[in-house]
């Protein structure tokens, strides 16, 4: 994959963080985005074009060598952002491929904090919502 297209895909791949977030909170969630890392000293992207490069210059090493398990979690909301978490497993870069739950290496995560307290996770209406999303990952059977 080339980085042009990779940083289509992690645009993408932004949107889909954000709808899955605001299954999990029932809230519209902001579109432009903080990305931390778990050290928040470490790195502070600000602004959605900014925060798309940043993913593609810490994951895109070259067209076969990109990070293949890259967590993504919505973490809270700041300043009228959507504060994404970011973290990379220890796995070595590879050509691009699909990862554990879609294609790609992006997990998606949401913090405790924003999901509403009337949200059951385990229901079959909440699953479904996933499903028809296209969202629910594909490992999980139900």
């Amino acid at each position: 994959m080339t980085r042009d297209k990779f940083e289509l895909f992690v645009d993408k791949t932004l949107n889909e963080v954000v709808q899955n977030a605001e299954i999990y909170s029932g809230n519209k969630l902001p579109t432009d985005f903080i990305l931390e890392d778990y050290n928040p000293a470490s790195l502070q992207i600000i602004g959605r074009n900014n925060v798309i490069q940043e993913i593609c210059n810490l994951v895109f090493i070259s067209q076969d060598k990109i990070f293949p398990c890259v967590n993504l979690t919505a973490d809270r909301i700041q300043d009228n952002f959507l504060v994404i978490k970011l973290k990379i497993a220890g796995y070595d870069p590879r050509p691009f491929q699909n990862g554990v739950r879609r294609e790609g290496p992006f997990v998606y995560g949401v913090n405790q904090n924003l999901i509403h307290q009337n949200t059951d996770i385990n229901s079959e209406e909440f699953i479904q919502r996933l499903k028809d999303s296209g969202l629910y990952p594909n490992w999980t059977q139900k």
